[in-house]
């Protein structure tokens, strides 16, 4: 009998303890990451009035858990706590700055979590959220409303991850890295949702700014919609891993997609930009800047799909699908680039180079266009094994003397194909090919 009490006994306590926890209203919950639980709002009787002051309360490792409402404060974090909003649409930390000021949340620590909140900066220049010196932090499923940054990650921050977030700002919507010799590397960021208004006339305002010390990220499976002026402005960030992004613009085509951009002097970056969307744009990828591999990307409609300046060198544009463009790609002063693999279709003008040498242009496909192909000015490029197919007209060129071989002209052709021009006037293909090459993205 008294073992059946005990059992009974038992079993009560269990149901007692987890109704307690349940109830949300105690600070002694365990947390999943080994610490407490604290609370804000609600109506349990322990439970704060400020977000700050169970911060200041808390210990690394614990979760300080804020009930929907409207917060008006700063918050400073230098723990290592999980801050969790209990709903994103109804979680609301509110602020009203005046001119240049402090963050609004500012995450100074390591192994920080961030998520669930709506931020809202109605006025001034703060950032939403900065993450300053902070590595392994997580922050995600917000939703950010800014009149100017959204957020700012600088000074040795890395291994972060931002994910599931939508930013709705002015000026930039994220700001990765600084001009400084602090890198900010290792950072993730993806599956978020960008777009900025502009107006703020800030020098720089982009879905995503990644700055110098931003080195060795990977921005992925994002969104960014309508970004004013840039979706993504890389300024001399390095080695950095772009990829899967979609990126849109609209109907007037004011925007540029991605932007890479040199501050004083030609710089040698050496980004990867693989398998984007980026459609009804300005300009789809301009760079000024070296060292890129450009690969797998589905452009459509956009003015200018590629735009190279300033004399690439080492860069590689393979395998990218280009349609209904003013200009495919137009590229400028380069010197052994290889434009390999892709397809130029249906636009006004597919491939465009000027003033370039030794380029290795082969393996394309140029079908539906008004001109394939114009060189300017330039020389000694080999273009070889490409199909041209169903264009008004194959090559404009001017100026320039180069070496074309193996390529299929609409048809079989079994004498040398004449490539007519302006200085020098002739040249030949003098080996064209019989047939089509089995290049994907033809059809």
């Amino acid at each position: 009998m008294k073992s059946k009490l005990l059992v009974i006994g038992i079993i009560l306590l269990f149901i007692g303890t987890a109704v307690f926890s349940s109830s949300g209203q105690t600070i002694g919950k365990t947390s999943v990451r080994g610490g407490h639980w604290l609370y804000v709002g609600g109506s349990g009787l322990e439970n704060y009035t400020k977000i700050q002051d169970a911060i200041n309360a808390s210990s690394d490792g614990d979760t300080v858990f804020v009930y929907h409402g409207a917060y008006h404060e700063k918050l400073l974090i230098k723990k290592s706590i999980h801050l969790l909003g209990e709903n994103k649409e109804t979680t609301l930390i509110n602020y009203e700055g005046h001119g240049i000021s402090y963050p609004v949340v500012n995450l100074s620590a390591d192994y920080i979590i961030f998520d669930n909140f709506s931020l809202n900066v109605t006025s001034g220049e703060s950032e939403c959220v900065a993450v300053y010196s902070a590595s392994h932090c997580k922050i995600h499923n917000n939703t950010i409303f800014g009149t100017m940054w959204g957020i700012g990650v600088y000074h040795n921050s890395n291994m972060n991850e931002f994910y599931n977030n939508s930013f709705h700002t002015i000026s930039c919507a994220l700001d990765l890295g600084d001009f400084s010799p602090n890198l900010c590397s290792g950072n993730v960021l993806h599956d978020n949702s960008f777009t900025n208004t502009g107006g703020s006339h800030h020098i720089y305002e982009a879905g995503l700014l990644l700055e110098q010390s931003a080195v060795n990220n990977t921005i992925s499976h994002n969104y960014f919609h309508d970004c004013t002026e840039y979706g993504i402005l890389s300024l001399e960030s390095k080695n950095n891993d772009i990829e899967h992004n979609t990126i849109l613009g609209n109907t007037s085509k004011s925007q540029y997609g991605i932007g890479m951009k040199w501050s004083e002097e030609q710089a040698y970056i050496g980004n990867i930009i693989r398998e984007n969307t980026i459609v009804d744009l300005a300009e789809g990828i301009y760079s000024e800047t070296s060292g890129h591999t450009i690969t797998g990307n589905a452009f459509e409609n956009d003015s200018y799909a590629l735009d190279f300046s300033n004399g690439p060198i080492n860069l590689i544009v393979k395998n990218n699908t280009i349609r209904g463009s003013v200009i495919g790609m137009d590229i400028w002063y380069a010197i052994g680039a290889v434009i390999e693999g892709n397809t130029f279709k249906k636009s006004k003008y597919g491939l465009v180079f000027d003033f370039c040498q030794n380029l290795t242009i082969k393996f394309n496909n140029f079908s539906g266009n008004t001109w394939a192909i114009a060189p300017e000015t330039s020389s000694k490029n080999v273009i070889s094994r490409n199909n041209f197919i169903g264009n008004t007209y194959f090559v404009l060129s001017f100026r320039s003397r180069n070496i074309w071989w193996k390529n299929y002209w609409d048809k079989p052709r079994f004498l040398p194909k004449l490539i007519l021009g302006l200085f020098p006037f002739t040249q030949f293909d003098w080996l064209p090919a019989l047939k089509p090459y089995d290049i994907p993205g033809l059809t």
